[in-house]
């Protein structure tokens, strides 16, 4: 039986490492390449080299080498090695003939009990990382939800608070605009019986028409109830008479309200009367 470890320059004990280191050296020395003036001798001594290699890199081959090679070199009972080797896998001790196949089938069982182990292990870590995978997936989704939630929150307060400060705009507007109403009509019922008029067309003609009349649009041009043109489709409709009149008349309208309301006398302020001492009563009429 050939000597591998002698071969590759080795101890019987060397590690798998050591096994390699070896095969590497004596591959180096003895390859064909590097002795060209024995081509064929160190091509068989590369061939040795790299069966040496092949069978002590393999655990199974190994063993069985091992046994085989001391069964030859022991004197005595060459089975003791083999039969204490069974006691200690719990292999039964079976005759000669069909021992290297009970033991190496065990050490092969041994072998495949270890690779479903670590198969098993590989397949648990497997899972727990699909496991931790799937949990990031569900706490980036809760989060995003949770944002989602947030934002949709958050526009949803703004768009109230924006459409209520809207709101309360529009209704100072609107109040504005009634208190102006209000002053310009009382500023026009004055003037209308001032001007004595009466009947609806009299109170058209005289009317100054308000700042704050109704802007409305028509399908068509329409005939303006002041100067009774067909302009356009803008109308403005007085809330003091309800005439619809032009875009034209309403700025003259504003031009003689401003005009008026300067020439208007400013009204003198009212004095107050100094009321006058009560006399003192007469103490001839107390007496009496």
């Amino acid at each position: 039986m050939p000597d591998h470890y002698a071969t590759l320059e080795i101890q019987p004990t060397a590690t798998q490492e050591q096994i390699t280191e070896g095969y590497h050296r004596m591959a180096m020395i003895h390859h064909p390449d590097r002795n060209r003036n024995d081509t064929t001798g160190a091509t068989s001594r590369f061939q040795q080299i790299q069966k040496a290699y092949e069978l002590l890199s393999n655990p199974l081959e190994r063993c069985r080498y091992d046994m085989e090679r001391h069964a030859e070199s022991s004197t005595g009972d060459q089975f003791s090695l083999f039969r204490d080797l069974a006691d200690f896998i719990g292999v039964p001790w079976p005759q000669r003939e069909g021992f290297y196949e009970s033991l190496f089938r065990a050490l092969g069982e041994e072998e495949e009990e270890a690779r479903q182990k670590a198969r098993e292990q590989l397949a648990r870590e497997e899972e727990e990382r699909r496991a931790k995978r799937r949990e990031a997936r569900e706490q980036r989704r809760r989060e995003e939800q949770i944002r989602e939630r947030e934002q949709k929150e958050r526009y949803e307060r703004e768009e109230k608070e924006r459409r209520a400060a809207e709101r309360a705009r529009e209704a100072e507007i609107e109040k504005a605009r009634e208190l102006v109403i209000e002053g310009e009509a009382r500023k026009q019922h004055a003037r209308w019986q001032l001007a004595r008029a009466t009947t609806q067309e009299a109170k058209r003609s005289t009317c100054w028409h308000s700042s704050s009349c109704v802007k409305t649009q028509h399908r068509k041009k329409f005939k303006c109830e002041a100067c009774g043109a067909r302009r356009g489709i803008t109308a403005f409709e007085c809330p003091h008479c309800g005439s619809n009149i032009c875009q034209l008349c309403f700025a003259k309208s504003a031009e003689k309200r401003a005009h008026d309301e300067e020439s208007e006398p400013t009204k003198p302020k009212p004095t107050k009367s100094k009321s006058a001492k009560p006399k003192p009563a007469n103490t001839d009429d107390r007496d009496t």
